[in-house]
């Protein structure tokens, strides 16, 4: 028997949820204004914290270097040889200089072929070059990793980061130390990729394997010879799909960095001339620099080599320099000062970096924002989205939003099995058409003699095509809708109105649920991601799930508008939005998402064409 302090308990608890039901629209938009309002003040001093090391054993700037003038000097004299080589006989030369410095130190030499690349006039050797220096006293067991690549992400060539490699080798080999040491000189981006495999494999690459690799540096300087100062060191972290390396490992850096008098940058915080900056002083610093660490992250795409390494589980980052054109000042002496001794930090771990953060904004090097404080937001717009999945799914239940029903047939008639299953239709034919999207081939590159831009080749086969399947999704849908009010018309006249709304209903739900999971599972590895992600189609579900569905076919105004949300949701309008924020050609940026995909897994490109594409189009298709 029901006690009466449980049946008043009930009572209370269903007189909460009705209020809490009939202020639903007002906590879903107080949810959405938060969470912006949240994103408007984290910038703030109050959401940040200084940075720290948080590993003991890293014991930065202790040690005694041996980084001096004179392999300055032997640096400055590679770089033009290398220089030279590089330019000539396809960059043979090159490679045969590198392979015979590594023997002269006595390290085992490997030698990886990978696919030929010329980039902006400068012939990138087609191999990936490799130095192990073994230290004598340890296990090989563990390594450490210093990589400068032929050619720089920019196009230029990266002499100077293979000179300064060649000159840090020649000063790290001479010391005892607890981890072997790494020297690789990999062909680009490919051939970074092609070597981690390999490694990881201990295939493809004779004398090279060691043992885990527990951090790695990448020598980005394609900076003019006659230059030998510079203006900062910049410190670039993002990787593959948004992964960071640990905290410690650009703590230590910077640390290192300070005690040299060195100036030092990160990536997200460069720009120096931003309008933000201009207009809102250090806030609009902080700000640039959390939004354009945010924008790096989400696009999945790594800023230099270094990215790479993450998936293995590699903590890792690129170290560049910007030309000398302030009053601040740093010399070669400095870099290889700056690397040397970070390398004698990370010697002096005992196990994998694991203390400090791997999930972080950066507002500056002495600043972060720890994770607990960046999630709010977008636990606010994924809560906004199952408040408005509940209404949507509760408003089908009452006649109120049965539109303009008469009697309870046509509210028993929307709880047809026939509208449910039309809907399901129509969403496989959303999931078809993205599906359909993703397997499409991409343009190919034909570059042009004596033209600057690359000419792309299928690139209208894949918009008429994209465009095509589009049409066909949406005349799938409206036959799928007619099929359901014709055949509940066939069992009562008064029923097609209420399968119409049943209908709408049901694919809205359907795309608002694949919507939410989308975004809730990129956001588990790529926070940036699932959060600008919610931040664009939270207001727009906001607003459709306002409207009543409809109980007729489709009129025209709703023909007009459903045409002109397709085209704005279509592959090419996307594609064409991509190319507006990158600069690029729409044909560029499309190739680029899909060999991010087949060569590093980055997997935006199969995140908008499978999720984000499909229940967008679902939405639209509801209207």
């Amino acid at each position: 028997m029901i006690a009466l302090k449980d049946v008043t308990r009930l009572r209370r608890r269903n007189r909460l949820l009705a209020v809490l039901r009939q202020y639903l629209p007002l906590v879903r938009f107080l949810l959405l204004a938060v969470g912006i309002g949240w994103l408007v003040l984290l910038p703030s001093f109050d959401y940040a914290r200084e940075t720290y090391i948080s590993e003991n054993a890293l014991m930065p700037a202790q040690a005694y270097l041996r980084f001096n003038q004179e392999h300055v000097d032997y640096a400055r004299q590679l770089t033009g040889e290398i220089e030279t080589l590089l330019r000539n006989d396809d960059g043979a030369g090159a490679e045969a200089r590198v392979q015979e410095a590594f023997r002269q130190l006595s390290f085992s030499v490997g030698v990886q072929p990978v696919g030929a690349s010329a980039v902006a006039g400068v012939s990138s050797p087609s191999v990936n070059v490799c130095g192990v220096c073994h230290a004598p006293r340890a296990d090989h067991t563990e390594a450490l990793l210093l990589a400068a690549p032929w050619t720089s992400v920019t196009g230029r060539s990266n002499a100077r980061g293979v000179a300064m490699l060649l000159a840090l080798a020649l000063a790290l080999q001479t010391t005892v130390w607890a981890k072997d040491l790494i020297f690789l000189v990999p062909a680009g981006a490919q051939g970074q990729i092609d070597w981690l495999a390999a490694y990881h494999n201990a295939t493809g690459v004779p004398n090279i394997w060691t043992g885990a690799i527990q951090a790695a540096v990448v020598l980005d300087l394609p900076l003019p010879t006659e230059s030998d100062r510079y203006d900062s060191l910049v410190v670039e972290f993002v990787g593959v799909n948004g992964q960071l390396p640990n905290l410690d490992l650009i703590n230590t850096i910077t640390t290192v960095a300070g005690r040299e008098h060195a100036p030092v940058v990160l990536e997200n915080d460069s720009d120096q001339n931003s309008r933000a900056r201009q207009l809102l002083g250090s806030y609009g610093a902080r700000f640039d620099a959390i939004y354009d660490m945010i924008i790096k992250q989400a696009s999945g795409r790594p800023s230099n080599l270094h990215g790479y390494y993450h998936p293995y589980k590699i903590d890792a980052v690129t170290v560049s320099a910007r030309p000398h054109v302030g009053e601040r000042s740093l010399d070669m002496r400095q870099l290889g000062v700056v690397i040397e001794s970070s390398f004698r930090s990370f010697n002096n771990l005992l196990e994998h970096f694991h203390q400090s953060f791997f999930f972080y904004l950066l507002q500056s090097t002495n600043r972060f924002i720890s994770i607990a404080n960046y999630l709010p937001p977008l636990f606010c717009f994924a809560e906004d989205l199952l408040k408005q999945l509940r209404q949507q799914g509760s408003s089908s239940k009452t006649a109120k939003d049965a539109g303009n029903a008469s009697d309870q047939s046509e509210i028993h008639a929307a709880k047809s099995s026939t509208a449910v299953w039309a809907a399901w239709a129509a969403f496989a034919g959303c999931l078809f058409s993205g599906l359909v999207t993703f397997m499409l081939p991409t343009p190919s590159v034909i570059r042009a003699t004596g033209d600057t831009l690359p000419i792309y080749d299928g690139m209208f086969t894949y918009t008429v095509t994209s465009l095509l399947v589009l049409t066909l999704a949406g005349m799938a849908s409206k036959a799928a809708f007619r099929y359901a009010v014709k055949t509940e018309r066939s069992r009562s006249p008064k029923d097609g109105r209420a399968v119409a709304i049943q209908f709408r209903v049901m694919l809205r739900l359907l795309a608002a649920v694949l919507l939410i999971v989308s975004i809730s599972t990129a956001s588990m590895a790529n926070f940036s991601l699932g959060l600008l992600v919610a931040l664009v189609t939270t207001p727009f579900v906001m607003v459709l799930m306002q409207q009543v569905p409809r109980g007729n076919v489709a009129g025209g105004h709703n023909l007009v508008l459903q045409a002109a949300m397709l085209t704005l949701s279509s592959p090419p309008s996307m594609l064409l939005l991509g190319s507006l924020l990158t600069g690029m050609q729409p044909a560029a940026v499309l190739v680029q998402l899909a060999n991010d995909y087949h060569a590093a897994g980055v997997w935006v490109y199969p995140f908008l064409c499978l999720c984000y594409y499909p229940s967008m189009l679902a939405l639209v298709l509801s209207i």
